[in-house]
Formats: C-alpha cells, sequence, structure tokens
C-alpha cells in the first residue's frame, strides 16, 4: 500500500514597509498580508500548508500623525493573528542629511531580519517553500543560501519589480501580484 504524501509546508516572509509602500503606491492601500499568503500558498503548484508569515518591518516614526495611527493599528491587526509572527527593526538618524539641511532617518534591521529568518528556517527545516515578498536585491545571497538547502523559493514581485532579473532567476517560481488580485484584499481600518 503507497503511503499518502504529506503536504508541503510553506513560510512566508516579507519586507513590511516595503511591501506596504508598493501596495499603496499600485492599489492605494495596504494589503490583507494573512489573506493575500493564504491566497499564494493556495494557488502554489503542489498543495502546501501555510506554517507562518514571517513580516519585518519597524514601527512608524511619528506613531500619532494620521499614517502613524494607520501604521500602529495595521501592525495591532497583524500581532492578532496566529499565522503572522512580527519581527520589528528600528529607525536611525542618517549621517547624512538632504539638501535643504533635513535630518533624516532610515529603516534598519528589516533586511537582515528577513535574512535572518530565511536562513534560520531553511536551517531548522521548518519549511519547503520560502514565499518571499521584497523587490531588494540584497537578498540575492540568502536566496542562493536557501535554495542550496534544498529549499524551494516563490517570489511575489509587483508589476515595477518585475524586472528584477536576479531576484527572478533565484527563485524556482514566480507569482507576479496582479491588481485585480490585491484588489480584493484592500485593508479596512476604521480611524477612531
Amino acid at each position: 500500500m503507497e503511503r499518502p504524501r504529506l503536504l508541503l509546508r510553506a513560510e512566508l516572509f516579507s519586507d513590511g514597509t516595503y511591501f506596504d509602500a508598493e501596495a499603496k503606491r499600485f492599489i492605494g492601500s495596504s494589503i490583507d498580508i494573512t489573506a493575500l499568503a493564504r491566497a499564494v500558498v493556495k494557488n502554489l503548484a503542489q498543495p502546501h500548508l501555510l506554517v507562518k508569515v514571517r513580516f519585518c518591518t519597524s514601527p512608524h516614526l511619528q506613531p500619532r500623525s494620521p499614517s502613524g495611527k494607520f501604521w500602529t493599528q495595521y501592525l495591532d491587526r497583524l500581532k492578532l493573528a496566529s499565522i503572522i509572527e512580527l519581527h520589528l527593526g528600528r529607525h536611525e538618524k542618517n549621517r547624512y542629511s538632504d539638501a535643504c539641511g533635513a535630518e533624516r532617518y532610515v529603516e534598519k534591521e528589516t533586511d537582515v531580519n528577513v535574512v535572518t529568518l530565511m536562513l534560520n528556517g531553511a536551517h531548522q527545516n521548518r519549511y519547503d517553500t520560502a514565499v518571499l515578498f521584497s523587490g531588494d536585491t540584497d537578498l540575492v545571497p540568502a536566496m542562493k543560501a536557501v535554495r542550496e538547502l534544498q529549499k524551494h523559493i516563490v517570489w511575489c514581485p509587483f508589476p515595477a519589480q518585475a524586472g528584477l532579473a536576479d531576484l527572478e532567476r533565484l527563485a524556482d517560481d514566480v507569482f507576479p501580484l496582479e491588481e485585480k488580485f490585491l484588489r480584493t484584499l484592500k485593508v479596512l481600518i476604521v480611524h477612531r
């Protein structure tokens, strides 16, 4: 008698700040990352169980501003989903100011968190497939390492990211994020 095949496991890794900025630029809204993760995993070539969504980002620089309040609510909402793990970085003042002399801050630790989580997960055999939401070519070495560990990688680009040849070349599959699909996953948070 043939043994039943075990379900493959998928973990999703997201550069959350970048992903949210691209979503707002593309469809004018944040996206329900839990629903998106489930929809992407459901559409993979082989059946997978979504094990975890690892959302890497930083708190908003101005939490009392309207966009800061929204971001705080968005992160609070993500914390409620048992499938999501938040990995928060920080902001650091940039040594260089802009042309007008204004202080600038840069997000720190987000990409490193994505890389660390992907590699740890692959080494610990927590997943069979890494689903990646990022357009950062700094992740190329991590993708190479994950593939060397015999893990499958699915890259999910926005249309503006589709030309990133290094990411596309290293992905086993590409799941393009289409506008019609993303519009069904908009986040609606009521401000009080």
